[in-house]
């Protein structure tokens, strides 16, 4: 007796459930960019719920993630991440984009202009029972093949009708249950960059806690202020203060020298002024002048 096709909203659902699965596969890809030029490509991967990814090319671990932490291969070294930001190395096609929360046919990423254009019909991919069906944006004239897995929702084939992209999920394996170690990395870790260190929010936090000290609590049209840039090690800081003109105020330990005013960012200002106490060397950067008066209110206000 012929089986009848499930209905696409059916299917939808089915591959919704997938993203509760332990598995593993092989995507393999051809891809034409906009410019015309041809990118093919495979990756293996493993997959758990969660948003556990374990992300190999030709058995070099390239993206392992499991809730919040994640790691990435970058310049020959693994990195720590965010594990929300969407990565180059990733791109054009990865398994991602088959399973999971940001996948082909998750509400996230489906545009809600997209509609079957004709019935689901029976297919395989390699060599495993799937369900096709054709899906098209009204406005363009393409359209797109999505091939689900009969048993586990999983997206198995992509393809489109003007040949620029073809995609295969082969040899899937389903588990029970695979350890966490698998989504995690006990190897070596790259050290921070200076900008990955500027970007951590405990770093951001202290940073804000040292704009805070050097703010004036006097300023002759009031005062607030936003931290540029700072070292919670040695107390160095730039804070841009938010009254008429923006100026900008530094801190730095008293016998070092300056490290974090940008030189571009001085230039912005035709005025400056230095001071120095008994642990800090000051400079206000302003764009008009400052009497003296004002400056010594501005200075006595100053509580760190």
């Amino acid at each position: 007796m012929t089986t009848a096709p499930p209905s696409w909203i059916e299917l939808m659902g089915r591959h919704a459930a997938s993203t509760l699965l332990y598995l593993s596969g092989s995507l393999t890809y051809r891809y034409v960019s906009r410019t015309g030029t041809v990118e093919d490509g495979a990756w293996e991967f493993l997959h758990g719920p969660g948003d556990r990814w374990r992300i190999e090319k030709a058995g070099q671990p390239i993206l392992i993630r499991k809730g919040d932490v994640a790691f990435s291969w970058r310049d020959d070294e693994m990195h720590r991440q965010k594990a929300q930001i969407h990565l180059h190395i990733l791109k054009p096609i990865s398994p991602t984009l088959f399973v999971g929360p940001d996948s082909f046919l998750s509400p996230n990423t489906l545009s809600k202009k997209v509609a079957p254009t004709g019935p689901v019909t029976e297919t395989a991919v390699g060599g495993r029972r799937a369900w096709s069906l054709r899906m098209s944006d009204p406005s363009t004239a393409d359209t797109m093949e999505f091939a689900i897995d009969d048993v586990t929702g999983l997206l198995l084939r992509v393809r489109s009708s003007n040949g620029k992209l073809t995609a295969e999920v082969i040899d899937v394996e389903i588990y029970e249950h695979l350890p966490d170690t698998t989504f995690d990395w006990d190897g070596e870790i790259a050290p921070q960059s200076e900008n990955e260190r500027h970007r951590h929010p405990d770093h951001l936090r202290k940073v804000h806690f040292l704009a805070q000290e050097i703010a004036p609590r006097y300023w002759p049209t009031g005062v607030d202020v936003q931290p540029v840039v700072g070292d919670p090690h040695t107390g160095e800081v730039v804070a841009s203060l938010t009254v008429e003109g923006h100026p900008t105020l530094a801190r730095w330990p008293r016998q070092a020298q300056p490290t974090l005013i940008a030189p571009e960012l001085a230039r912005r200002y035709r005025h400056s002024v230095e001071w120095s106490d008994d642990h800090w060397q000051w400079r206000l950067m302003t764009a008009t002048p400052i009497t003296q008066g004002d400056l010594e209110q501005i200075r006595n206000s100053i509580q760190g």
